[in-house]
């Protein structure tokens, strides 16, 4: 049954029936709830993507450290060899 309201500017005005009334406000309910859900994955997915971006900057500096320390152990190598090099000329000068 659809109820009515007084007359507005001489028309009478059809209310809502209760159970449109509540299928309205679940509707209404149901989109709220879409919307929470949007947002929520959205955040997640901010999340997700700034650990990657994270762990990608982690790996990236942990793969510098990593040639930085190779390339010093090479130096050091190379001035070990440098100094037995110049320790066996001195060597076989005294010889």
């Amino acid at each position: 049954m659809t109820a009515t309201a007084d007359h507005v500017n001489g028309t009478e005005v059809p209310l809502m029936s209760q159970a449109e009334s509540w299928a309205r406000a679940s509707i209404s309910e149901a989109e709220a709830e879409r919307v929470r859900a949007l947002a929520a994955a959205e955040v997640e997915e901010r999340r997700i993507k700034a650990q990657a971006e994270a762990d990608a900057l982690r790996i990236k500096a942990e793969a510098e450290a990593e040639q930085q320390r190779i390339a010093n152990e090479r130096a050091a190598l190379r001035l070990a060899r440098e100094k037995a090099v110049e320790e066996a000329k001195i060597a076989e000068a005294k010889a």
